[in-house]
């Protein structure tokens, strides 16, 4: 146990009962309300507050992640304070507090702040920790000793949620993971599927039922241990590449992405496609593999393009992704944007209800359809994320555009090889030739290939050393 980091340590958010509205110096028209320059008449009759378990340490285990989603929970809460008066209730204004309590990453920790939370007359709603392992025990105890209303942000598995009636998710389930991607690729006529997972990953859970639905199978699967080593990746990568694995779909962790990526190109291995499961949009990946990452694809619940946006805060999908990047210096992905979106949703069935009561909220949210920043929030039978995850492919700027559903944006399949890719990014055959697979120039005309150029060598000098002339 670390003695000021324990999970007793609470850290509060309550930015808007310190500085009310009148920090604002606009007008704007938020949920449908009119507001005057300083916004100073939000005459606040109380305070509405959500709890939840956060890893807020370095050391904790999932502290980045969980920072993003606590971030993205206070941005809003702080928006919502300023802009929109808090939550309406009654016709009375509420500010919303939030308090994080470090768990370490404990499933230990993790349970007994649940409990404390159940206790604790003064926590109105929940919100959770991230990952499933961890939201799977804290959704236990508070499913099983109290009728309070928890919405979670930071898990994917189904378990976490089924069976549960107050217990809600905002990220689509596990079996969801390539539930777009592999249609979209057998739409391309992709065959040869393989899949490479680490142990207790569970974004490859759907892999093969999603493979059925379209008459498909993966010709390799490959398992690593939990946080694998490089010489691991490399053997997977091998493997995968004995079996003639075309479309490789990947279930490993960040830390674990741009080492996988740097293994194939070391393995010379450029598969048709690669499509990874929780790495990209990230900035770290980005900055890990560079310009390797264009063409490589990935599934995401929410990309910045998405045309979203959140009535209550007046904020799109666009603006919330420059607002994380200003606040915490990480670019916005969808586990920070799911946090905005529980929160959001959570306030919305709050206010359809006109009550804090817990059936009466619980009842709301289920009806679904509440506007964010996440995209429209609608739950399945679980009470868990109702919509697949999105196929986004890196361009050559490093933004990854949704490709799938269809919008209009073509798909860049077969992926080039990685010698087609340096070409490409060299000399590019001088511009006028093109590029093949092995890196070398075709060239048109009267040119020549040499190297990454195309050139012109006069017909005098062929029989000598050449005076090269290039284009």
């Amino acid at each position: 146990m670390r003695g000021a980091g324990h999970w007793a340590a609470a850290v509060a958010l309550a930015a808007a009962a310190a500085a009310p509205c009148g920090d604002a110096q606009f007008t704007k028209s938020v949920g449908g309300l009119n507001y005057d320059g300083t916004l100073a008449h939000c005459n606040f009759a109380g305070t509405i507050r959500i709890k939840g378990a956060s890893s807020m340490e370095p050391e904790d285990t999932y502290f980045i992640t969980a920072h993003q989603t606590r971030a993205a929970a206070e941005l809003y809460i702080s928006k919502l304070n300023k802009l929109a008066c808090g939550v309406k209730v009654g016709g009375q204004n509420f500010t919303l507090e939030l308090t994080s309590i470090e768990d370490e990453s404990s499933k230990d920790n993790v349970a007994a702040i649940a409990q404390s939370l159940v206790d604790d007359v003064t926590a109105d709603f929940l919100v959770g920790p991230y990952s499933s392992k961890l939201n799977d025990v804290y959704a236990s105890v508070i499913n099983d000793t109290s009728p309070k209303v928890a919405v979670l942000a930071g898990a994917s598995s189904t378990s976490v949620y089924a069976g549960r009636p107050h217990i809600f998710g905002t990220l689509p389930a596990s079996r969801q993971f390539f539930r777009y991607a592999i249609p979209a690729l057998i739409d391309m006529n992709a065959t040869r599927f393989g899949y490479i997972e680490e142990v207790g990953a569970p974004m490859c859970s759907g892999v093969e039922a999603a493979l059925a639905e379209v008459g498909a199978s993966s010709v390799a699967s490959v398992t690593v241990s939990s946080g694998p080593s490089e010489e691991e990746l490399l053997n997977g990568i091998d493997e995968l590449k004995q079996n003639g694995t075309d479309i490789i779909l990947t279930c490993i962790y960040n830390a674990a992405c741009p080492v996988f990526v740097k293994g194939l190109r070391q393995r010379k291995y450029t598969p048709k496609a690669l499509v990874m499961s929780l790495c990209a949009g990230t900035s770290a990946f980005l900055e890990e593999v560079g310009r390797d990452a264009e063409h490589i694809m990935g599934v995401t619940a929410w990309d910045k393009s998405l045309f979203a946006s959140d009535p209550l805060i007046n904020m799109t999908a666009y603006e919330f992704f420059y607002e994380i990047r200003n606040r915490i210096g990480a670019d916005a992905v969808y586990h920070t944007a799911a946090s905005a979106g529980a929160i959001s949703a959570l306030v919305q069935a709050i206010q359809r209800a006109d009550s804090i009561d817990p059936a009466a909220v619980a009842a709301e949210l289920k009806l679904g359809g509440f506007q964010t920043v996440f995209g429209e929030v609608n739950f399945d039978n679980n009470n868990q994320f109702r919509d697949p995850y999105l196929l986004v492919q890196y361009d050559k700027s490093g933004n990854t555009p949704v490709i799938w559903p269809k919008n209009g944006l073509e798909m860049v399949y077969p992926m080039p090889t990685w010698q087609s890719q340096d070409c490409r990014a060299s000399e590019n055959c001088s511009d006028i030739g093109e590029c093949q697979s092995d890196g070398s120039c075709l060239c048109p005309g009267d040119y020549e290939p040499s190297g990454y150029k195309c050139i012109i060598i006069p017909n005098e000098d062929h029989q000598q050393s050449p005076q090269v002339k290039a284009v």
